[in-house]
């Protein structure tokens, strides 16, 4: 593959959907800065792991919905549709995940955190819908919730760590400073 086509492969999406016109971040950034929940795992990583296992979920979610809920047509159009928009989002996510481009999880960040917000009105309704007032069932809606919570804290993580990584290569490329991470990392195997 020529370099002409290496280089128009790699910038077919934008950097930025709205770059921060003025933000400070510590240099060099690093992924165990942005730590998920509880610091044994970076922000970043907690987020692809995620998206993955959603994606597996939401095509598990589509193939019962095909296949239950024929009294309610309506209903079964609503959840089918937003379980396909879910894996548009989610794919978006994956994107972001793969690419390190804050373009893709600013998307995200637009498209996907009100899908959370979503899904969690339609499993509350739905379950209210169809088992009414439920102790036990308002526990899950709280336990829910909370799990709402890590993953909004993990997903802006996330985010900051993308955004910080990426201002940190414009500023070392305005400054002239090129680093080589494959060498540096070459380098500080052999000194060991």
């Amino acid at each position: 593959m020529n370099s002409s086509a290496r280089k128009s492969k790699k910038n077919c999406f934008p950097i930025w959907l709205w770059k921060p016109k003025r933000y400070e971040y510590e240099s060099p950034v690093s992924k165990m800065d942005y730590p998920c929940c509880c610091s044994c795992i970076s922000a970043y990583m907690a987020f692809g792991i995620y998206h993955y296992f959603q994606l597996i979920l939401l095509f598990l979610k589509i193939a019962g919905a095909l296949t239950t809920n024929k009294k309610e047509p309506i209903l079964s159009i609503i959840v089918l549709s937003y379980l396909v928009y879910d894996v548009f989002v989610t794919l978006i996510a994956i994107s972001a995940f793969h690419s390190l481009k804050p373009f893709f999880i600013q998307l995200y960040l637009i498209l996907g955190v009100p899908t959370i917000f979503l899904g969690l009105v339609l499993i509350g309704y739905l379950s209210f819908h169809t088992h009414g007032v439920d102790f036990t069932l308002t526990g899950y809606i709280i336990r829910a919730v909370a799990f709402v919570l890590v993953v909004f804290h993990m997903i802006f993580n996330c985010y900051g760590y993308l955004r910080d990584r990426q201002l940190e290569i414009e500023y070392q490329a305005e400054q002239g400073i090129i680093l080589d991470v494959v060498n540096v990392k070459r380098n500080s195997r052999n000194r060991k």
